[in-house]
């Protein structure tokens, strides 16, 4: 595979097309009656009574904070804003309340390990292009395990490999990754809450779509792109039945490039708990694989305060699903899509 092209500098153009992450986060204060304007808004709640200031885990302010400190720590907006909605259920109180103050604290400490992770992504993935580009001149292939790893490890928000998947990536027409994707066998918590039990699909013929990143200069529709070109490649290697892809809307996620790439959205809920240990995110196949056991009760036994758990009730994951033996995903009346939210 060719070196990506390390440009000495970024257009307006790229800079242009980064900005829209930026901007779709804004947007959600400026669009508010009576916003203050973003620096203003970030200096009052943070250095004007913060401590005494209490927000909604899902205020538009929370948003205000991830780019103010995005921009001073040289990070990728979009990246800090999902780091901090993942880990403030660790402190809000049981109504999903937190300090502000306590937001800002948050958002420096995780811009900080951010910030040392892209670069070290940067070392091997290269810089961002000049410009956006074309989505028409893009190919999908397989992506080589170093670099799936380093995408999985150093920026995908939940930083950690799936050893068993298939890696595809979505390339420029010099070699650079844009979008990356993961298939591998139901991951522990799709098997413990019995997906393909409840769809009616045996275990071994279903895989899960467990990892989906795209750069921020990604042209539009990058991840769609990419998701219709995999299913079907990976149902040409493996006799599948059925993908399946669990979104987090506590995290600002709504499913759209499934939608856009004709999944289907069941009506399948998946329970959501955060965990927590020495305040980082863990996954429950983590805590599984490490200390035999999920259960809250069990780990503050054996881990003790280094172990802690979202506090209030999170919103249930969405299931999106596809069927690689029909041409235009899962349709409605097929064994999956009996189950399908409306």
């Amino acid at each position: 595979m060719p070196a990506p092209a390390r440009p000495p500098q970024q257009s307006c153009a790229i800079k242009l097309h980064r900005a829209r992450a930026v901007g779709s986060l804004r947007a959600r204060a400026d669009s508010r009656k009576g916003s203050l304007p973003l620096a203003q808004s970030v200096h009052h709640w943070l250095n004007d009574g913060g401590e005494m200031i209490w927000v909604d885990v899902g205020h538009h302010q929370i948003a205000d904070i991830a780019v103010s400190v995005a921009k001073r720590y040289q990070v990728s907006s979009r990246s800090l804003y999902i780091q901090l909605r993942l880990h403030l259920p660790r402190l809000a109180t049981s109504s999903s309340r937190v300090r502000v103050l306590d937001v800002g604290n948050e958002a420096e400490r995780l811009a900080t390990a951010l910030q040392a992770r892209q670069e070290r992504a940067r070392m091997i993935l290269g810089p961002a292009p000049e410009s956006v580009p074309p989505l028409r001149a893009s190919t999908v292939g397989p992506l080589p395990t170093p670099t799936a790893r380093v995408i999985s490890e150093q920026l995908h928000y939940i930083g950690v490999f799936r050893a068993s998947a298939e890696n595809w990536a979505l390339f420029t027409e010099w070699g650079q990754v844009v979008a990356f994707c993961a298939v591998a066998p139901l991951g522990y918590d799709l098997r413990r809450q019995c997906v393909a039990e409840t769809l009616g699909i045996a275990e071994p013929r279903a895989r899960d779509l467990c990892r989906v990143y795209a750069q921020d200069w990604a042209p539009r529709n990058s991840v769609s792109y990419l998701l219709s070109r995999v299913v079907k490649a990976v149902a040409q290697s493996v006799p599948i039945s059925l993908l399946v892809t669990a979104v987090d809307p506590n995290l600002g996620f709504a499913g759209s490039s499934y939608r856009a790439a004709n999944w289907c959205q069941t009506d399948v809920r998946l329970d959501r708990r955060y965990s927590y240990i020495d305040g980082d995110y863990v996954t429950d196949a983590h805590l599984f694989s490490t200390y035999g056991s999920t259960d809250s009760k069990v780990l503050r036994k054996i881990l003790g305060g280094r172990y802690e758990a979202s506090h209030y009730d999170l919103r249930p994951a969405m299931l999106f699903a596809f069927e690689p033996t029909r041409s235009r995903g899962v349709v409605r009346d097929s064994n999956v899509c009996h189950r399908c939210a409306t």
